[in-house]
């Protein structure tokens, strides 16, 4: 991989309200924010329904990394709170970004909720056997936060 900078891609305002206004809905309709086939489904149809101007700025990687950085996404820090020392203990603090992330990926098509949807609690009677790689890669977050817990002294985590 070259060392070159990933190219940047902006969200603007009314791309970022929409998808905010997407995740609150589907959180609304929903029991939980687990990923769940009907939750999935409901991810999919949203993602369906996005404008031009998002699936522009999640369009195929059109570089040789096959990588670039997605900006935009507001995050609320306060209301997430610190980094919790335990994930069981988080809660739905983070539901809505949760969802946001499924229905970036929705829309870039990696993962299809709708093939997550139809394996979503499928099991297998076998186990990768050690020094193989598992079957499917894993998804790839189209965006993350490095978020760390908060004291007084360190300032709040960047956000794409």
């Amino acid at each position: 991989m070259s060392t070159a900078a990933a190219p940047v891609r902006q969200l603007d305002e009314r791309t970022v309200s929409e998808l905010r206004e997407a995740a609150e809905q589907i959180l609304a309709e929903s029991d939980t924010s687990t990923p769940s086939p009907p939750l999935l489904r409901r991810v999919e149809q949203a993602a369906a329904a996005f404008g031009d101007a998002l699936r522009h700025h999640c369009r195929p990687v059109d570089t040789a990394d096959g990588l670039f950085v997605l900006r935009g996404i507001d995050v609320d820090d306060d209301a997430l709170g610190p980094t919790p020392d335990d994930w069981a203990t988080a809660g739905e603090s983070g539901a809505r970004y949760d969802v946001q992330l499924l229905l970036l990926a929705a829309v870039m098509g990696n993962p299809s909720p709708g093939r997550a949807s139809r394996t979503a609690g499928s099991s297998t009677t076998s186990s990768p056997r050690p020094g193989t790689r598992a079957s499917r890669p894993a998804p790839a977050a189209p965006c993350c936060s490095a978020r760390t817990p908060r004291t007084p002294s360190t300032p709040a985590a960047p956000t794409c």
